[in-house]
């Protein structure tokens, strides 16, 4: 018997390793505002709260520079949107982990701090139809809710299957972000330690449960 019936997954760092291509369009952003580089996991450790959030870490001092921050999201936004399948991919296992949970009831979302700009075409580009709905959470017009950890993007998926009771409901994500967006929600969590963030970071918060790969995430899933 399964344990849940909806499951809300994270993007970047759960279900995408999209880690090199945003590494990439980082860096070629940074290039073009005359400043160094950053590695790949540094870039991954900036990932989490947003666009804005993200390229305001890596511009280091520059951040705190509202025109610079603008500069950098008008290089980042196009440059990322022709890049952003390039590199990216589902992690090991993540396809057949879905749909193993699609063949056993329980209906699969998505809740991205990712604007709508990129998850319109990168989701589907990926994954197919495998999700139902993709919230994007972030600041601008296009986007569907607030940035997570504001819980109105569990609101909306849960509004769209609304006969889930809370306790059938889990959330699915590899950061902080994603424990306190649980919480707020009043969901259980569960923490992939594959992606962004450290694993001794993510088992700090305490989350209900951890998985350390997409066969530990289905048995959870599946109780």
């Amino acid at each position: 018997m399964r344990r849940y019936d909806l499951v809300i997954f994270d993007f970047d760092g759960t279900v995408a390793d999209t880690k090199r291509d945003l590494a990439d369009a980082t860096n070629h952003t940074l290039a073009a505002l005359d400043l160094p580089p950053h590695d790949v996991e540094e870039v991954a450790r900036f990932v989490g709260g947003g666009l804005k959030l993200l390229l305001k870490r890596a511009l280091g001092p520059h951040g705190e520079d509202p025109a610079m921050l603008e500069r950098a999201l008008a290089v980042f936004r196009p440059y990322y949107k022709v890049h952003m399948m390039d590199a990216t991919r589902p992690y090991p296992g993540t396809v057949e982990m879905l749909d193993a949970i699609a063949a056993a009831g329980l209906v699969s979302a998505i809740a991205t701090n990712k604007p709508r700009l990129f998850t319109g075409d990168l989701v589907p580009g990926i994954f197919g139809d495998r999700f139902h709905p993709v919230i994007a959470c972030g600041s601008s017009a296009d986007d569907d809710a607030p940035r997570k950890p504001d819980p109105v993007c569990v609101a909306m998926c849960r509004a769209i299957h609304a006969a889930v009771p809370a306790e059938r409901v889990v959330f699915v994500g590899d950061s902080v972000v994603d424990i306190e967006t649980a919480r707020n929600a009043g969901l259980d969590v569960v923490s992939v330690t594959w992606g962004y963030a450290a694993r001794e970071k993510l088992l700090a918060r305490s989350p209900r449960w951890v998985a350390d790969d997409n066969a530990a995430l289905q048995r959870i899933l599946l109780g």
